[in-house]
C-alpha cells in the first residue's frame, strides 16, 4: 500500500512521475545528488511512496432463501354422527360365488377305436364340438370347453357289442343361489332332451363328421365311417347324472 501522492514530482525540471519504477527512481536520486539547481535536494534517507488503488472489498454473496414447504393437506375428517344418531359402518359388495354343475353321460358309437381316439386330439375336438352343439338350448348354451374328461373305451363287454361307449362331461358354471339346485335339474332336462333328438334324429352322427373336417383331415378321415348307436346311446343318455358342486 502507500500514502496518496495527488501530484507528480518535479524539482529542478527533473520530473518523477507517479507510479514510477525503480530505474525511475534511480536515475531521479542521481539527479537530485548531483545537481546543483535551486530546490535540489538529496533523496537518502527520504521515504517515498508509490501510489496504490483502493482495495476493492470482496464481493458478498446473497444469502440463499430456502424455499417454502407446500402447505400439508388437510385429512378428510371422519363423519360424525348428529346427536342421538348412529353413523352406519360401510356395506361391501359381497363376492359372487360360482357353483358347478357336472353332468356325465356317454355315446355309443361304432367305426371307431379307442386307442385311436385317446391318442387323438383332433378327434376329441370333434366329438367336443359335436357334444357342445348337440346339447346347446336358448337357456343352457354350451361351448366346447365346458366338455371335459372325454375319453373312448370299448363296449364288446359291457353291452355286448361291438360298439365304443364315449364318456364325456358338460361342465355348467352358476351362481350359487337358492335355487342353484333346481336350475341343475332344468339342466339335465333341456340337455339330455336335446341330446336324444340329436341322437334319434341322426344329426348327431352328420355334426360329427363335419365338425371332423373343420378340424382336420386326418380326423374327417377317421369319422368317415362312423355310426351312432342310438339304442345304446339313447339309454346312456337316460342313465345320465349330475353333480352340484358349490
Amino acid at each position: 500500500g502507500g500514502l496518496p501522492y495527488a501530484t507528480d514530482l518535479v524539482v529542478g525540471g527533473y520530473i518523477l512521475h507517479d507510479g514510477f519504477t525503480w530505474t525511475d527512481y534511480l536515475a531521479a536520486k542521481t539527479f537530485f545528488d548531483t545537481t546543483t539547481a535551486t530546490g535540489a535536494e538529496n533523496l537518502d534517507g527520504k521515504c517515498l511512496y508509490k501510489q496504490q488503488p483502493d482495495p476493492t472489498a470482496a464481493p458478498t454473496s446473497m444469502p440463499t432463501t430456502p424455499k417454502p414447504s407446500p402447505a400439508p393437506t388437510p385429512a378428510e375428517p371422519a363423519p360424525t354422527a348428529e346427536p342421538g344418531k348412529t353413523t352406519d359402518a360401510p356395506t361391501f359388495k359381497p363376492t359372487d360365488v360360482q357353483a358347478v354343475i357336472a353332468l356325465e353321460s356317454s355315446v355309443v358309437v361304432e367305426g371307431v377305436e379307442p386307442d385311436a381316439f385317446n391318442s387323438d386330439p383332433d378327434m376329441q375336438e370333434a366329438m367336443k364340438g359335436t357334444i357342445a352343439q348337440s346339447a346347446t338350448t336358448a337357456e343352457y348354451p354350451i361351448v366346447k370347453s365346458d366338455i371335459t374328461e372325454i375319453s373312448a373305451a370299448s363296449t364288446r363287454r359291457r353291452l355286448q357289442s361291438g360298439g365304443v361307449e364315449i364318456t364325456y362331461t358338460i361342465e355348467l358354471r352358476v351362481e350359487a343361489t337358492d335355487d342353484a339346485a333346481s336350475i341343475a335339474d332344468d339342466f339335465l332336462e333341456a340337455a339330455t332332451t336335446a341330446l336324444t333328438t340329436a341322437v334319434t334324429s341322426g344329426d348327431f352322427a352328420t355334426t360329427l363328421q363335419a365338425k371332423a373336417a373343420e378340424v382336420s383331415a386326418s380326423a374327417a378321415v377317421a369319422f368317415a365311417s362312423v355310426t351312432v348307436d342310438v339304442t345304446a346311446t339313447t339309454a346312456a343318455i337316460e342313465a345320465t347324472t349330475t353333480t352340484f358342486i358349490v
